[in-house]
């Protein structure tokens, strides 16, 4: 029992720099994008919306890192920085991809004589 305490104590005791941009900043996450060969009209204009929503919310969730990590009320130790930093990087890839994967598919739909009009 006296060893529950202690660790429960020690969790609590430890900053969780970390978890705060978690429980600040809402990850988002890129959508599916359809092939452009096979896709239909509606399944693209959808997808641009999904597109276009990931990379607000994208800018938004990198954007709210940056002011945790400069928050001086966080008190953020230097590895709790890089792992955020580290966040920020992966969701910039993560947004690159889907913008290049849905800009591919676009081409191949267009290719098809189709537009989103």
């Amino acid at each position: 029992m006296r060893f529950a305490v202690a660790a429960l104590a020690i969790l609590l005791a430890t900053p969780a720099a970390y978890a705060s941009i978690e429980d600040r900043c809402q990850e988002p996450f890129g959508p599916v994008v359809p092939d452009g060969n096979t896709a239909s009209q509606a399944e693209m204009r959808a997808s641009k919306a999904e597109v276009l929503n990931f990379i607000k919310d994208s800018d938004s969730f990198q954007s709210c890192i940056l002011l945790v990590i400069d928050d001086p009320k966080e008190e953020m130790k230097e590895p709790a920085k890089k792992a955020g930093l580290k966040k920020l990087e992966a969701n910039q890839r993560e947004k690159e991809a889907v913008a290049a994967a849905f800009n591919n598919a676009l081409k191949a739909f267009k290719a098809r004589g189709l537009t989103l009009d």
